[in-house]
């Protein structure tokens, strides 16, 4: 009952523990009126009100996204892949994109069997470890998993873990028949033009409606704007204390990664907002996105996030991402945010495998 209420699905449960989804639903129910029946007395009547209200919406969201997320598991093919140029690398597996997350002590090696790269660390101890590129692993839906985890195998690397994007990439059988693990590990929310109608919930809807008449949007180069950038990125990571910010070097190297485009917010000819979107074929993944004070009172990224879901026609796919931390949190701001511009979701996951096991081990 406490993974309900963080957020976890009823689907996936049922599916871990083997019951009935009306069960846990039948469960949940009973928990939720024991918890209120408790509070009864010692809470304000219309706190209570207000909480049942919004427990009630969050539910028939969640209903819906589950309903969509059925539908869209039973399409073999969730990317139209001959509207891809396969010739062409995916811009989160090219070669330029590991060079912007290269740092000191960290090595850019290339997967050939998964047509991307990963970026391998030495322990104190001597070990080799390997990540997928961040914030997602990009793998071709038909690259070889197996051969890839031989090939960084004999390349003596110890471990390697990822986390799946959730549009392109394997099927998650053959995830798990290969990873010594594999496991959800965020929901993210995007726009499926085909699949429902594009609605944005109202008070969504009301948000870019008023930024719209306070701002101005204008897409831009990123190299012509760097500096403005990185400014509006540093206070954002103040603000929000970002765990694992990007290094300004990364986002002068981002500016040769292939597809990147750039939208900037003005108020009174001023940048407030910028937000970093990267094409692939029919899909548009957000990257980034960075706001002044300004650009917060006018709720500019509102603004930003609507004009593209608007003009954005040439793309079936509007890749928005999840929530801001290591955990999957519904109620995270920023998956709240993402959530109200979006008709569907699917799943991230977390995939890690042991290589070569130490001596020691």
């Amino acid at each position: 009952m406490l993974r309900l209420l963080r957020g976890e699905t009823l689907t996936e449960l049922a599916a871990e523990t083997h019951r009935p989804r009306k069960q846990l639903a039948s469960w949940r129910q009973r928990f939720v009126a024991g918890g209120e029946a408790a509070l009864d007395g010692r809470a304000d009547p219309a706190e209570l009100e207000r909480l049942r209200i919004v427990e009630q919406e969050l539910s028939e969201r969640v209903s819906q996204l589950e309903q969509q997320n059925r539908q869209l598991s039973r399409r073999l093919d969730l990317v139209d892949r001959s509207r891809i140029n396969r010739s062409q690398p995916h811009p989160f597996c090219s070669q330029a994109y590991a060079k912007a997350l290269e740092e000191p002590g960290v090595q850019v090696v290339p997967v050939p069997q998964w047509r991307t790269f990963v970026l391998v660390r030495q322990t104190p101890t001597g070990l080799r470890q390997a990540t997928g590129l961040r914030p997602i692993a990009s793998l071709d839906p038909d690259c070889d998993i197996r051969g890839g985890l031989d090939h960084l195998r004999r390349e003596g690397i110890a471990s390697v873990s990822l986390v799946t994007d959730p549009l392109w990439c394997p099927d998650l059988a053959v995830l798990q028949q290969e990873f010594t693990s594999c496991r959800p590990f965020k929901q993210s929310y995007f726009i499926d033009r085909e699949t429902e109608r594009v609605h944005l919930r109202k008070r969504h809807r009301n948000m870019v409606n008023r930024a719209r008449r306070a701002v101005e949007i204008r897409s831009v180069a990123l190299a012509d704007h760097l500096e403005e950038w990185l400014r509006l990125y540093q206070h954002n990571v103040q603000t929000r204390q970002i765990a694992q910010p990007f290094s300004p070097a990364y986002f002068d190297r981002l500016l040769e990664v292939a597809g990147l485009e750039t939208l900037a917010v003005l108020v009174d000819g001023q940048i407030v907002t910028m937000t970093l979107w990267v094409r692939y074929g029919d899909i548009r993944y957000y990257h980034d996105g960075a706001s002044s004070e300004a650009g917060f009172e006018t709720s500019a990224s509102y603004a930003a996030f609507g004009h593209v879901i608007e003009t954005a026609t040439d793309v079936r796919y509007l890749v928005l991402g999840g929530s801001a931390h290591f955990r999957d949190e519904p109620q995270d701001g920023l998956a709240v945010f993402k959530r109200g511009f979006a008709n569907a979701s699917a799943t991230s996951y977390l995939c890690s495998a042991v290589l070569n096991r130490p001596r020691s081990a």
